[in-house]
């Protein structure tokens, strides 16, 4: 806290499903956010009834980066965050701890605490996911080229969608966000973040 680092706290276990479909989401957003050598740290508190073994197979599963960690003190740290399921998320910055944060409002919640260079932007075009695919809609009387972006923020594809045409995307990985970035003919640029379900 004092030098001024922001931590994500993921209270999770092993053998829970919801953990297992969550934990590649704060990875992307680990990975994103400097891999722990920028402004914000990313924590795996794992439930105490989990031994390394279970771990280990956990983090070679999810392929995860971010430690986590099994500590002797476990069930002292679940009762000091009152976490009585998993998984859940925490935020921890300039010393206040955040409510319980679902893991599609992570990088919103960290706008309060540094600024990130995603920002989450209404635009024009009707952006939206379903089933594992991405919906872009162009209302605009112009083209519009849409590049979209892992949160890593590699480009994975770049389109041109003509005036009053939709795209879809698939193949995209779900419970991942991605980022689309618009560019209209006359210079507007707009983005957006979106959870692929």
């Amino acid at each position: 806290m004092a030098d001024g680092k922001t931590v994500l706290l993921s209270f999770f276990q092993t053998d829970c499903g919801t953990c297992i479909l969550e934990a590649p989401v704060i990875d992307s957003i680990y990975i994103q956010f400097g891999s722990g050598e920028e402004e914000l740290l990313v924590w795996g508190i794992v439930s105490p009834y989990d031994g390394l073994t279970e771990i280990e197979e956990f983090i070679v599963n999810t392929e995860i980066t971010y430690p986590c960690f099994p500590t002797g003190h476990a069930e002292d740290v679940f009762a000091y965050y009152d976490i009585s399921y998993t998984p859940q998320v925490y935020i921890v910055c300039d010393y206040m701890v955040s409510e319980s944060i679902p893991f599609f409002q992570i990088v919103e919640n960290l706008d309060y605490c540094f600024p990130t260079e995603i920002k989450n932007i209404d635009i024009s075009p009707d952006v939206y996911s379903n089933f594992e695919q991405l919906y872009i809609n162009n209302p605009y009387g112009e083209p519009v080229i849409v590049s979209i972006y892992d949160i890593t923020g590699r480009q994975i594809n770049r389109i041109n969608i003509n005036p009053q045409q939709e795209q879809i995307i698939d193949n995209l990985k779900p419970n991942n966000i991605y980022i689309v970035n618009i560019l209209s003919e006359s210079g507007v640029l707009t983005n957006k973040k979106v959870l692929i379900k």
